[in-house]
């Protein structure tokens, strides 16, 4: 396993949490009643750099044992593309 696999899973982790949460930062501007733009900005800067940290957070937990062991990690990468080629062709089906 390479750090640079490493990286753009962590890269990809973040894209996807910030992206996933747009319902919550909604919820989160109509709680507070942000009433300007630079609250609401500021707001999204917080909300933001919270989700980057959970999710960096969570992704280093969850990868741990896979970076310790190269045969999970194998079983792993196989698992998820064996399981991803399926829905595909179920999906062209």
């Amino acid at each position: 396993i390479t750090k640079t696999i490493i990286f753009g899973q962590m890269i990809i982790g973040i894209l996807q949490g910030l992206a996933s949460n747009d319902e919550l930062l909604i919820l989160l501007a109509a709680s507070l009643s942000v009433l300007t733009l630079g609250t609401v900005l500021i707001g999204i800067g917080f909300f933001s750099i919270g989700v980057v940290f959970g999710m960096l957070l969570f992704s280093i937990a969850l990868s741990y044992p896979i970076i310790k062991s190269e045969r999970f990690y194998k079983i792993i990468s196989f698992a998820t593309g064996a399981s991803s080629f399926i829905y595909g062709i179920f999906m062209v089906l």
